[in-house]
């Protein structure tokens, strides 16, 4: 029996988006790659094959239209009218569209990202009720500039939106309550699905003295601070990360 070395979520494709020959491609942190049989390769449908493709850096024709949910000859057309960038394969007339041309082009054009989303969005989750915080917030990361901000009012809203949202970082306003947004923090760390989750708390001017546990929280902002200099840091943590568009 044969068995190939496959990379997990990056197999090279075709232009019209099937599997070619199995490599070993690094991708951030590394390397992810399976064994898997020839004949299992061939069963692949090509939805996982395109799911599996979207953190690869550069896409086929085939790949973006599946993405769009349009024909092939649609990004053929995108293409040759220069609206979506990408380069031709030399000796060739394959075409690849780099990921971060096709992010900006979905953007601009108010087309969904789709699964990309998780990829190309920095997410933060922000627990709290301050309305001027959070708009100031907004306002410093705002959407066009790849930041995805929702809030929960309450440690329960949280654990909900935290399952369906998939933030890369989680901001607590100490404002809702101290042992509230302790236990929060706990909780964020003894999930295993959260532990690597950038968690910032912030904490209230009011004269207490709160002790924050740098086993739950990895940084903390004392009010008052200046918002710009929060979403600041989430840029660079966040964008250690992750590659932003």
């Amino acid at each position: 029996m044969l068995w190939l070395a496959f990379s997990l979520l990056s197999p090279p494709l075709s232009e019209s988006g099937d599997a070619a020959k199995p490599t070993d491609m690094p991708r951030r942190g590394g390397r992810v790659s399976i064994l898997i049989t020839s004949s299992e390769l061939a069963k692949l449908s090509s939805d996982t094959k395109t799911k599996w493709s979207l953190v690869m850096k550069v896409f086929t024709t085939g790949q973006v239209a599946k993405i769009c949910k349009v024909a092939p000859r649609t990004v053929s057309k995108w293409f040759d009218s220069g609206r979506l960038k990408g380069y031709r394969i030399p000796g060739s007339q394959d075409r690849r569209i780099p990921r971060e041309y096709l992010i900006k082009f979905l953007k601009e054009h108010g087309m969904p990202l789709g699964d990309l989303e998780d990829e190309a969005m920095a997410k933060v989750l922000l627990v709290g009720q301050d309305q001027l915080l959070i708009e100031n917030l907004k306002r410093h990361l705002p959407a066009e500039n790849s930041f995805k901000i929702q809030v929960a009012a309450s440690g329960f809203e949280a654990g909900i939106q935290a399952e369906s949202f998939h933030p890369d970082c989680i901001v607590v306003d100490y404002a809702i309550g101290r042992i509230d947004a302790q236990q929060i923090c706990q909780n964020l760390r003894r999930n295993a699905e959260y532990s690597e989750t950038i968690v910032i708390a912030l904490l209230p001017d009011d004269g207490s003295q709160i002790t924050v546990d740098r086993n739950h929280v990895n940084e903390s902002f004392k009010k008052p601070f200046d918002v710009a200099l929060l979403a600041e840091r989430l840029r660079t943590l966040i964008g250690s990360r992750k590659e932003l568009v």
